[in-house]
């Protein structure tokens, strides 16, 4: 019992360690593994007790693994290599870890997606074509792989013709129309190329059609015969010859069939059949396959640029390369792909932005494609001056330095920094080839630098989210960074992300949407749970687990090795600085002695208090109070009355005021004084009013509820009203009683009407 209390005691002086979790080894969630029987993927699996001393055994069905390593936090790198799928499945591997005091054992499920790489195939409604004729359309379905044939994007060319745009449909097939040519010198092979903007150096297709050309053929046969002309299957004729022999007709001849077959029949009735040699079309044909409309100038991140090559019959030619060259940037050797008839060529884009065009050339041929250059992914790095700031500083200095890749030129906009709570002071200025930046931070806590790179995206749909976690705040809260990339690594902006946590007692929050530059701030509150979590992040049809530590940031990269190149360089791109602050405990503890200090224990005395400092008053300046003009005293007048009403209560009075006559509003001013005063009050005329002329009478209220319109006979009471007792003169003058401010603003304005 003494040990285990030792043990016990233990763990509570070492405050139950973050890595203190129930399993000894916990898998910690990442990319799912592409099956593709030859990418290494690296899963990480948490043990905080291996060392490199430690033997290692895997054992799965599918999964072979090509290599182990642990590194110095307590992490085991696995890299494993899946067997070909054709469907998403789950592997079972048996992990078992043998160390000096003893051995670790656990069972891993691994999700193994279909590889990325697919060949499209494209399927046309004709068998052939003629030049003018009706459009065409073309069809094809999403290939399996790990992406989510629902939000697929095409790109499609074609060698002749025009092309309409790509509809697809919700389970990943899509269609196009292709309207031949006009007119057609002579027979040709049409080739078409297809490629999924979501991976345009891994998803293509390939198809060809006939093109056919009317042309005039001339024949040497017996005079004045009957001739008919079959051409694959198509019959031309009847067409009688000329008395000299020779006979024309108007054929579509196709690109490739070189042999047709002429029924004539003689004046004697002879029927005869031989075969003739037809012109064949033009030879083999190449087709450069659809570019990204945009693309990095970065040096490092070589485009790869595909070429397809079939004969004159549609069949692929394989060993037979053409000459590809571009305009600028430096090309690699033609290599052929994974298809018979596919060439591809490594290209190094510039370091600057502009044009690129590419002229891939054989057999006399040309295929011409273009594409725009834009900025590529530089990185950023954050100074911040003071590193640590002083207890009730509140002023702070960031210097950011942005890096061009490699050949490229500075950027003439600053990044954007976020900073909670703070207030710029001044712009960012261009120093020695940094950006400097001022800003005022409140007096108490921390304060978090977080700055973004502003970089343009290309408009291709997004292929991988990427992801990544800081270290937790002193509230426990852990800042999570998500980004979407395409294809080529630049940022998708714009896009909407369903967020969850699958295991974990935490929260986060269910929906959010990447910034113009692809990027997402969240942060995932634990709620005091001790355990590993793992988080689940989605949308534009792809998805992502990220698995978090408790009290530890995963910023160990898993996946294959271009998901963690982008991920570091992202990383860079968007860096985030804690600036800490000195004496925060100091002060904190300062509160709670004083706090403690007002608790007194029952015949405690009260501590001696130094006197406090006594501070001068403060002499205000005389304020002027300036001559008010009449507009000035009615608007006074009016808001000392709302002031004793309140606003509804003014409201009231005023439209109470608008619907009674000048006489009726002065009776009840008079009542009020009555009522104050205690002297009756009774009422026979208004002092200082004209005497109103008498008015014919009125017809009364109508059955029905319909009231006439105008004013009743004088003297009669008004319908609906109650009459209110007079008013005796002798206690109606203007000395005894004055009126009251309104009813003087309002005579006044009388007087100055009257003519």
């Amino acid at each position: 019992m003494s040990r285990l209390s030792a043990s016990i005691a233990a763990l509570l002086a070492l405050g139950l360690s973050a890595r203190a979790w129930a399993d000894p080894l916990q898998p910690l969630a990442g990319p799912a593994i592409e099956g593709d029987g030859q990418t290494p993927h690296t899963v990480l699996v948490a043990c905080p007790s291996c060392t490199a001393a430690d033997k290692l055994r895997v054992k799965g069905d599918g999964l072979t693994l090509t290599g182990s390593s642990v590194d110095d936090d307590g992490f085991l790198h696995l890299d494993l290599v899946a067997e070909p799928v054709a469907a998403p499945t789950q592997r079972r591997i048996s992990l078992r870890v043998q160390q000096a005091s003893g051995k670790l054992e656990a069972d891993l499920n691994l999700q193994v997606l279909p590889p990325r790489a697919a060949a499209i195939g494209l399927r046309l409604d004709v068998d052939a074509v003629e030049a003018g004729g009706p459009p065409v359309k073309l069809s094809w379905e999403a290939p399996p792989g790990p992406l989510d044939p629902a939000a697929a994007r095409y790109a499609i060319s074609a060698s002749v013709g025009s092309l309409g745009p790509v509809s697809v449909a919700a389970d990943g097939s899509a269609s196009a129309t292709w309207t031949p040519p006009a007119t057609a010198l002579a027979p040709e092979r049409v080739l078409f190329g297809v490629v999924d903007l979501r991976a345009p150096d891994q998803r293509m297709g390939l198809g060809s059609l006939p093109l056919r050309a009317r042309t005039s053929l001339s024949l040497k046969v017996e005079p004045d015969s009957e001739n008919v002309l079959v051409v694959d299957g198509e019959r031309f004729g009847p067409v009688r010859a000329s008395p000299s022999g020779t006979v024309a007709f108007e054929v579509a001849l196709p690109p490739s069939l070189g042999k047709g077959s002429l029924e004539t029949t003689t004046k004697t009735g002879e029927r005869r059949s031989q075969a003739v040699d037809l012109p064949l079309g033009k030879g083999a044909l190449h087709l450069i396959l659809p570019l990204p409309p945009a693309v990095p100038a970065d040096p490092t991140r070589p485009l790869g640029v595909w070429v397809a090559r079939v004969d004159r019959a549609g069949a692929p030619l394989s060993g037979a390369a053409p000459t590809l060259s571009s305009s600028r940037g430096e090309l690699g050797p033609m290599e052929e792909g994974v298809l018979p008839g596919l060439y591809r060529a490594a290209w190094k884009a510039p370091a600057q932005v502009g044009t690129v065009e590419f002229l891939a050339e054989a057999d006399g041929r040309r295929s011409e494609a273009q594409a725009r250059l834009i900025e590529g992914l530089p990185s950023l790095r954050l100074e911040v001056e003071p590193e640590r700031l002083e207890a009730k500083a509140t002023s702070l200095s960031v210097r950011a330095t942005v890096t061009p890749p490699e050949g490229g030129l500075s950027r003439a906009a600053p990044p954007r920094l976020d900073l909670a709570g703070a207030r710029l002071l001044a712009r960012p200025k261009l120093v020695t080839g940094a950006w400097t930046s001022s800003f005022r931070v409140p007096a108490s806590g921390e304060v978090v630098v977080q700055a973004v790179g502003e970089q343009p995206s290309s408009g291709l749909p997004p292929a991988r989210l990427l992801a990544w976690a800081g270290p937790a705040d002193p509230k426990g809260r852990v800042p999570i960074t998500l980004v979407a990339v395409d294809a080529l690594g630049l940022p998708v902006p714009g896009l909407d992300l369903v967020l969850a946590v699958p295991k974990g007692a935490g929260s986060l929050p269910p929906t959010g949407k990447t910034g113009p530059s692809g990027e997402l701030f969240i942060a995932y509150d634990p709620q005091g749970d001790a355990a590993p979590a793992e988080l689940t992040l989605g949308g534009g049809g792809l998805s992502l687990s990220l698995g978090l530590l408790p009290g530890g940031p995963s910023t160990h990269a898993a996946g294959t090795e271009t998901h963690r190149e982008l991920l570091a360089r992202w990383q860079a791109l968007l860096p985030r600085q804690v600036v800490p602050r000195e004496g925060a405990a100091v002060v904190a503890g300062r509160a709670r002695q004083r706090r403690s200090q007002k608790r007194r224990q029952p015949g405690q005395k009260r501590r001696p208090q130094p006197p406090a400092p006594q501070r001068r008053p403060q002499r205000r300046p005389p304020q002027r109070r300036a001559n008010p003009s009449g507009a000035d005293c009615q608007a006074a007048s009016r808001a000392r009355r709302q002031r004793r009403l309140g606003t509804a209560g003014h409201r009231r009075l005023r439209r109470g005021l608008r619907s009674r006559p000048a006489g009726r509003r002065w009776a009840r001013w008079a009542r009020r004084q009555r009522d104050r005063g205690g002297q009756p009050l009774r009422r026979v005329g208004t002092p200082g009013r004209r005497p109103r002329p008498e008015r014919p009478a009125l017809p009364q209220r109508r059955a029905g509820g319909h009231r006439s319109v105008g004013w009743p006979a004088a003297g009669a009471p008004r319908p609906g009203r109650r009459r209110r007792p007079a008013v005796q003169p002798e206690l109606l003058g203007r000395s005894a009683l004055p009126h009251p401010p309104g009813r003087q603003a309002e005579l006044a304005h009388r007087r100055r009407r009257r003519p």
